[in-house]
């Protein structure tokens, strides 16, 4: 949207709320999708690419999270008046920034929705002179089922001049598709760090027995069985083979994999976060029920930060 068609939106509207018009756009924090018809809030950033402004959209809770992580100089919400599009959004909407941005000073809140948008008299108002803010260029959709294959052929190369070859054609392939060197260089960060787990700082704490317990739980399964299998040295390839025998008909294996790599990842940044075992099997049923029985296999590699390539950091 433009800045030109948003009431009283001028260059100091760091902030811009609005109701998402379609499920195309992703948040910048988290990368899922924005669903259509909920509330989304950009910040208005400088345009890397060009001329004028662009809009950096996020879930709410995602811009808090950026607000807790951010220097304690960068702007934040602190009013309405820093949100540009305030008196076009719901009541809801409104409602629903003033739940999730608690210190914001409660006014200008509507007390109804408008059965229809008045109709702005645009006459005497000064045309704005501030240029198009447009929406950040977003990163592909890269398939979770695509990372294990090319983790198959690290695993299967012995050369490591060969498994360099191998990521370097597998990277230039896939960065090809991307529309900008932003979103390229997003691309290539997220594919290094699922490729790296060892280098990266994510920790789970969640050792092969501790595994072990939750999933026989979450599968049904005979928790001593579970263990006699582990003793012959890979916990994710017994997760998967319990996962394909799973007694519990709300947790069975996929029958087509279907999750990307952005979902796995934050998946994993969620599970860093979680120290408790009851939120720890609420997230692996939440992804095992989209999982097929290699994807689990290959998330629970993730989790021990051993994908079994023997590829470090030097080769890639």
């Amino acid at each position: 949207m433009q800045l030109d068609n948003m009431e009283e939106l001028s260059e100091d509207k760091l902030f811009v709320a609005e109701k998402s018009k379609s499920n195309r756009a992703k948040c910048k924090k988290c990368k899922e999708v924005l669903n259509q018809g909920t509330l989304r809030i950009a910040k208005v950033v400088t345009n890397p690419f060009g001329d004028g402004k662009m809009k950096a959209w996020h879930h709410p809770q995602c811009l808090v999270t950026v607000f807790s992580k951010q220097r304690p100089s960068t702007a934040k919400i602190t009013c309405v008046d820093d949100i540009g599009g305030w008196d076009e959004l719901s009541m809801e909407h409104q409602n629903e920034i003033f739940t999730t941005f608690p210190d914001i000073p409660k006014v200008k809140l509507k007390t109804h929705d408008d059965d229809e948008p008045a109709k702005k008299d645009t006459a005497n108002k000064k045309k704005s002179k501030t240029k198009p803010v447009l929406s950040l260029p977003q990163t592909q959709d890269y398939y979770f089922k695509d990372f294990r294959k090319l983790c198959l052929s690290l695993s299967q190369e012995n050369s490591h001049l060969q498994k360099t070859s191998i990521f370097k054609e597998f990277i230039q392939n896939i960065l090809s598709k991307e529309q900008s060197n932003e979103t390229r260089a997003e691309s290539m960060f997220l594919w290094c760090k699922m490729l790296l787990p060892n280098s990266e700082k994510r920790i789970y704490n969640l050792q092969s027995k501790q595994l072990i317990k939750l999933f026989s739980q979450l599968f049904k399964q005979n928790v001593n069985l579970m263990l006699e299998d582990l003793e012959k040295g890979d916990v994710a390839e017994t997760i998967r083979i319990f996962f394909e025998k799973s007694n519990n008909v709300d947790v069975k294996p996929a029958s087509k994999s279907t999750l990307t790599l952005v979902k796995v990842n934050s998946f994993l940044d969620k599970l860093s976060m979680e120290t408790t075992e009851i939120a720890q099997v609420a997230l692996f049923k939440s992804i095992a029920t989209l999982c097929t029985g290699n994807d689990l296999k290959m998330i629970i590699r993730l989790v021990m930060h051993d994908l079994r390539i023997n590829c470090g950091p030097k080769f890639m």
